[in-house]
């Protein structure tokens, strides 16, 4: 156990004195320094409680924060299908008729595929596993609210019949008002291949409502 110590006597003049076990040292000549009587007066306040620990405190859980669509749509840009690596070699760097496209896109709680800015238009890539899937089509219910023209192709036409999907996708984009002025050269015929139906309502392979496409 701890030295215990009596009740501070009371000094003539000085107020209360401290045990010489609680007298700070330093004082004039050697002698010790006693606190302020503002000070002796009054209780020493007690220490904050422990998060968790002693004194009574809680632990709270940080609440975890949602993820950010920008992190989100890198990490769908470096895990790319085959289908959406084989058209983006086609619509990156104003390669189709002179129009600028972005991949990977947040646009609300959704991450969109391609996104031409300059005519409102999306393209979608679709796996097909489960065709008009109301999802689907509540999520492109969607971005025709936010003003955006959504083409929807499957990963197979993609990949067998590129030449149809890019007439397709071209024909669109002059069909769709532009947003900015800016004049665009005729686009020049597409040597081989069919245009493309875009598919009506294809089902996304990889979730719906996080964003991913």
């Amino acid at each position: 156990m701890g030295p215990s110590f009596s009740p501070p006597a009371r000094g003539r003049g000085r107020g209360w004195a401290l045990p010489s076990a609680l007298r700070l040292p330093g004082g004039a000549g050697g002698g010790p320094v006693l606190l302020p009587s503002r000070l002796r007066d009054k209780p020493l306040p007690s220490p904050l409680p422990l998060a968790g620990g002693v004194g009574g405190g809680h632990a709270h859980k940080m609440p975890e924060r949602p993820e950010r669509p920008t992190r989100r749509a890198q990490q769908l840009r470096n895990n790319a299908t085959d289908a959406e690596r084989r058209l983006w070699a086609h619509l990156s760097r104003r390669q189709l008729g002179g129009f600028k496209f972005s991949r990977q896109m947040p646009i609300g709680p959704f991450i969109c595929d391609f996104l031409c800015r300059e005519r409102t238009l999306i393209v979608e890539l679709d796996g097909g596993q489960h065709a008009d899937c109301a999802k689907d089509a509540r999520r492109t219910a969607y971005l025709q609210t936010q003003g955006l023209t959504v083409l929807r192709f499957w990963n197979n036409d993609v990949l067998t019949n590129t030449s149809g999907v890019l007439q397709t996708i071209l024909a669109a984009l002059y069909h769709q008002p532009a947003r900015f002025a800016r004049a665009h050269p005729q686009p020049l015929p597409q040597a081989g291949g069919e245009q493309v139906q875009p598919s009506p309502n294809p089902s996304r392979m990889r979730g719906e409502g996080n964003g991913s496409a």
